[in-house]
């Protein structure tokens, strides 16, 4: 037969579309009424030593052995109970034998329906095994396997961030892609994922901007909680002071109010107040021992987190330090500081500016670049016209200001408004020269 004349056809991309006239409403399923769902993702943040793995064991315990909650805001009764039945856990930083168990057995948990999630066995094609250690990022499809065929009511992975495999929890595509899977997961197994996260340190400000990474985590999440020490108790010993779990978030009910606990000898976790009017908000805003750290100061803990991780080009370090809350300037002025006191250093590859802290590196001096680091902030998103690049001069100028400088000598260096510059560039201007008071 002669080979047919037909064209191979493009690919057609149509839209999917759903009439909710066809949707069927239905109420929150919860796994612990009005703190946290099932079928949904929910993280729980907070500094160290504030138990939120103890809270995790507690929660675990409840549901393994069909204990009741320590609370019962909708008067269920029973009904408010999630079990018996059955838990995952992922656990990288407590050992199984001499901290897990022996929490969950004072706690009085059903061990047999608790199941730890350890890693991957891979088979390859001459038939010999190895064990790889276990990431949502290469292996969802088999914490999917474990989900179906124990069916469990709760899944707590923790930390999050031991789990992520190469997605850079900074970056909020990789983040919102890999908790866009977890979120499938738990809604087609209706099963509550709890994800404990640890903080970043940009000391104050909201909580709901508390947490490491992108804040596309905090966004995939339907309810998020914190859990820090309670600022009114007294207790000299942290280890014995009362501690609040409270509300960050709650996209799906109403807020319910927070929770005191303490952590006993046994060891386990004792509710003492399940009416908590303190806010998330009010206890982050607890600082550092020592002086009161300013905006400068978190900016700067900010930038030494993201390098902690290697080195980081000029834009990204931005990006992320920038998604933490922390502003332009401030951050320009924190990076300054930060590499005249030798702490940082950069190089210049290829036309692109890279960050690393000093200690990881030799032989470079911290002023070398300054000038280009400066100007490849600012200048990136400007083009060459000769205006605007007396606007990234005056620019830079601002950001070397310290905050007492004043205002008028600032506007009298700029440029005049008659030079040519296009885009709106006043505004940035503007904004430069009032953010120059601060910081």
């Amino acid at each position: 037969m002669p080979p047919s004349s037909k064209q191979p056809q493009e690919p057609t991309v149509e839209a999917r579309t759903t009439n909710l006239r066809d949707v069927e409403p239905r109420a929150v399923r919860w796994l612990w009424p009005a703190r946290f769902p099932l079928g949904r993702l929910s993280i729980l943040q907070g500094d160290p030593d504030c138990g939120k793995s103890f809270l995790s064991l507690d929660i675990s315990a409840r549901v393994s052995a069909g204990l009741p909650w320590p609370d019962d805001i909708y008067n269920l009764g029973p009904a408010a109970m999630a079990g018996p039945a059955d838990v995952i856990l992922l656990s990288a930083e407590d050992d199984p034998a001499d901290t897990i168990r022996p929490r969950l057995d004072a706690m009085g948990a059903d061990c047999s329906r608790i199941t730890m999630l350890d890693g991957v066995k891979i088979c390859d094609t001459d038939g010999k095994e190895k064990d790889y250690e276990f990431n949502l990022q290469g292996y969802a499809a088999q914490l999917d396997d474990v989900i179906q065929e124990k069916t469990p009511k709760l899944v707590v992975i923790d930390p999050l961030s031991a789990y992520l495999g190469e997605t850079d929890s900074h970056k909020n595509a990789e983040m919102r892609g890999l908790l866009r899977v977890l979120g499938r997961i738990a809604e087609e197994r209706q099963c509550a994922i709890l994800c404990i996260h640890h903080l970043n340190k940009t000391y104050g400000g909201k909580a709901i901007y508390r947490g490491q990474g992108s804040l596309a985590i905090t966004a995939a999440a339907r309810t998020v909680w914190h859990a820090g020490h309670d600022p009114n108790d007294e207790v000299e010993d942290q280890a014995d002071r009362r501690k609040l779990l409270l509300s960050v978030k709650c996209n799906i009910d109403r807020r319910p109010p927070g929770m005191a606990y303490r952590i006993t000898s046994e060891p386990a976790i004792e509710w003492l107040d399940c009416n908590i009017k303190t806010t998330a908000d009010e206890i982050i805003q607890e600082r550092k021992p020592g002086p009161p750290a300013t905006e400068r100061d978190a900016a700067a803990d900010a930038i030494l987190e993201v390098l902690q991780r290697g080195t980081v080009s000029a834009k990204d370090l931005e990006s992320q330090v920038l998604a933490a809350g922390v502003k332009a300037v401030t951050f320009q002025r924190a990076r300054k500081q930060l590499r005249e006191a030798g702490r940082i250093t950069s190089s210049r590859t290829a036309g692109t500016t890279h960050w690393v802290l000093a200690n990881i590196v030799t032989g470079t001096p911290p002023e070398e670049h300054e000038e280009l680091d400066e100007l490849d902030d600012v200048s990136r998103h400007i083009s060459s016209t000769n205006g605007q690049h007396l606007l990234v001069r005056q620019v830079n100028q601002v950001v070397d200001r310290g905050p007492s400088d004043e205002v008028g000598s600032q506007a009298q260096e700029g440029p005049s408004r008659e030079q040519p510059l296009e885009d709106g560039r006043w505004d940035d201007y503007d904004d430069a020269m009032l953010d120059g008071r601060g910081g």
